[in-house]
């Protein structure tokens, strides 16, 4: 036996080959082993053998390296492959950190299971210069401080605040005011000034992604409910709720405003207190600060002037109302459309040109419309030719226009026997109904197709008097219309008037039928014949003398400009 060796454990000492030792120890012709003890008063024991796999416990059984009163203090194995559990119980490590023996070795090809590894009862654990080129994986990893679930170089970047709130703060300095709840902060000061003091939903349920996204004022930003994703979008934010601001710099400059939606680059960067807006593109909405409900679409649609504001607009198209200022209600669609209108309001312009003006805007925009709560004020113009395909154009409501059809009375027809006389008044011809016996004219026309057939027709005459005789005249018309394939006998129908009593002599006199001629009565294309007469049997008709009959006026309503060809 040898003196103890330099270190403590296993140690190889060379000597010269000897055939007796080998024999005996059946060990290698150049080593021998040495197994020290930690206890300097402890013999050193010898191995008889080589250290082999023989010496390592088998599948079934165990091997008892020593107890914690009796170990080695320092134990070196190489090649030792263990499929079962060492038991903690009979076999320790000296000292308190893992060193660099007990990492795997350089290019191991198997996982090191360590187990259920506690870093909570001695402090923390460190693991230095190690070299993963693959997979670090395990099952689970439980950290207990909330606060600091993740530092790098002392810098928090991941944690959860209190559990129990649902939040997930991934960055430097994310909501470092409050936490609030349900909220989702990513980036380098994300939601930082967050403020849950003012209770209720103030601070919660948001979602800021980005770099300073949603970080607030410096008072703090008690908003809640808002999404807002990209560097510095919602940055200045106090109150603000309800937001989605998609884009760099997007919503930017928003402090109390709601209900916005920002889509793009630096979209809606100026607004403010703005509510209910909608901005799609780069620039969209720029300077707007303080309007509401404006839908702007396309690069630097609704840009807008710096400090102003403006309501109510749909801007849809690249620089559409790009100078509007103070303008509100109107509707701009097309490249440019609107581009030079500043401040005025409620128009329409459809047009994808540059018109270098204001002016020529509203005389060069392929539409220009004005807006107005009375419909009778709205105008449309159509700067182009307008085409109509195999439809007709059909007039609704108050676009309806009243048409006059004249009939003057060299068109009427006399029959053979009881028919008024001709004459003239000055340069007007007239035809003279005697005051004792009924005569009649006749005449037919064409019911047009532009007629609106849910209309009925008003008959209207012009009539006069020469004499003083201030007394009233029963004017009749008999009629009936007709359609293709429809047969000319009767039923006819007839309808009277009674003029007013008290009319004076030589001037014109209107005199218009209560009872008009039914829609009912009729169709488009119809052929319709009247006989006009006065009714001077009638005891009604007092005017004793001749009625003299000027003109006389069917009026019906059009709603249709031509038919299909």
């Amino acid at each position: 036996m040898f003196n103890s060796p330099t270190r403590p454990g296993f140690t190889k000492f060379p000597r010269p080959m000897s055939n007796r030792y080998k024999e005996k120890m059946s060990a290698p012709n150049n080593a021998y082993y040495v197994l020290t003890q930690a206890h300097a008063g402890l013999p050193n024991s010898v191995l008889t053998t080589a250290l082999t796999t023989g010496l390592i416990p088998n599948l079934t059984n165990s091997y008892d390296l020593g107890t914690n009163l009796l170990r080695w203090r320092f134990g070196y194995l190489n090649d030792l492959n263990v499929s079962g559990n060492i038991d903690s119980a009979t076999f320790t490590i000296g000292g308190a950190d893992f060193d660099t023996a007990f990492v795997p070795y350089v290019g191991a090809t198997a996982n090191v299971n360590l187990g259920a590894f506690d870093l909570t009862t001695t402090g923390d654990g460190y693991f230095t210069d190690v070299l993963a080129t693959g997979l670090i994986t395990g099952n689970i990893f439980n950290a207990t401080d909330e606060d600091n679930v993740l530092q790098i170089d002392g810098t928090t970047i991941l944690r959860t605040g209190t559990l129990a709130n649902n939040n997930l703060f991934i960055g430097k300095d994310t909501a470092v005011t409050t936490e609030g709840l349900t909220n989702l902060f990513i980036g380098v000061e994300a939601g930082y000034y967050n403020d849950d003091s003012g209770g209720g939903l103030t601070g919660d349920t948001n979602v800021y992604l980005g770099y300073q996204a949603g970080k607030g004022a410096v008072g703090g930003n008690s908003g809640y409910q808002n999404v807002c994703i990209g560097y510095g979008s919602g940055m200045r934010m106090t109150s603000g709720y309800m937001n989605f601001c998609l884009g760099y710099l997007a919503g930017q400059y928003i402090s109390s405003g709601n209900s916005n939606i920002l889509i793009g680059r630096a979209s809606g960067n100026i607004v403010t207190t703005g509510a209910y807006n909608i901005a799609i593109g780069r620039n969209a909405h720029f300077y707007n600060r303080t309007g509401d409900n404006n839908i702007c679409i396309g690069g630097n649609a609704g840009f807008g002037v710096s400090t102003k504001s403006y309501t109510g607009n749909v801007f849809i198209g690249t620089n559409a109302g790009f100078s509007n200022s103070e303008g509100g209600y109107n509707i701009f669609i097309g490249y440019k459309a609107g581009y030079y209108q500043v401040d005025n309001s409620n128009l329409l312009i459809i047009d994808d040109i540059d018109r270098g003006s204001a002016a020529n805007e509203a005389t060069k925009s392929l539409l220009y419309g004005v807006f107005d709560a009375n419909p009778l004020l709205q105008s449309l113009r159509i700067n182009g030719e307008l085409n109509l395909s195999s439809k007709p154009m059909v007039l609704l409501d108050t676009s309806r226009v009243q048409r006059h059809l004249l009939i003057d009375p060299a068109r009427f027809k006399l029959p053979a026997a009881n028919y008024p006389g001709e004459s003239f008044e000055g340069i007007f011809y007239t035809l003279d109904f005697d005051d004792t016996t009924e005569e009649s004219a006749y005449c037919q026309e064409h019911i047009p197709y532009r007629w609106d057939t849910t209309t009925d027709i008003e008959i209207i005459v012009d009539w006069m008097h020469t004499g003083a005789d201030a007394g009233t005249v029963v004017w009749g018309l008999e009629y009936k219309s007709i359609t293709a394939g429809e047969t000319f006998t009767p039923p006819t129908t007839t309808i009277t008037k009674t003029t007013s009593a008290g009319s004076a002599n030589n001037v014109l006199l209107r005199t218009a039928f209560t009872s008009k001629i039914l829609a009912a009565n009729l169709s488009p294309e119809d052929v319709i014949a009247f006989r006009f007469y006065r009714d001077a049997t009638s005891g009604s008709d007092t005017l004793a003398e001749d009625a003299r009959v000027i003109n006389i006026h069917f009026h019906f309503i059009q709603n249709k400009l031509g038919g299909a060809t």
